[in-house]
């Protein structure tokens, strides 16, 4: 499948720069870890929908790119600021991360990419707006 460049930026950031592609897909199991299992990033505790132990490279960034970027709506942001927004979702969690870019651009904050907070996030000068949100993730994720 071949997949929209801002989608491959934001997953490999996710992939190489967080760390989540590692040695057999980085496989782990820390106690500390509320995510619990883990490959590739994704943990099985909050994917309980798939097996992330059989989980291929491929078939792991197919999960990422339906479930943490298409169903959210990420897909639909402005390009420069989807890796954020992705990379957010991915590791602060649903919630959270969409209502830090919501604060941002001056939308309601109500968890939910809708035509609102797409239209506040266009209507946001670039910089701005990403120097806002990275701001925000980097309280919660640091």
């Amino acid at each position: 499948m071949q997949y929209p460049s801002a989608f491959v930026d934001a997953m490999l950031f996710v992939l190489v720069v967080e760390g989540a592609l590692k040695s057999n897909g980085g496989q782990t199991n820390h106690h500390n870890d509320k995510g619990g299992l883990t490959r590739f990033g994704l943990s099985q505790k909050y994917n309980n929908e798939i097996d992330v132990t059989q989980l291929t490279l491929e078939s792991a960034v197919a999960h990422y790119y339906k479930k943490y970027y298409l169903t959210p709506r990420i897909n639909l942001l402005p390009h420069y600021i989807q890796p954020a927004v992705f990379g957010a979702y991915v590791n602060a969690g649903v919630d959270e991360s969409i209502k830090f870019l919501q604060i941002s651009c001056g939308a309601a904050a109500d968890g939910v990419i809708g035509p609102q907070t797409i239209s506040h996030a266009k209507g946001r000068k670039p910089s701005t707006l990403l120097a806002d949100f990275l701001s925000r993730r980097g309280r919660i994720i640091a």
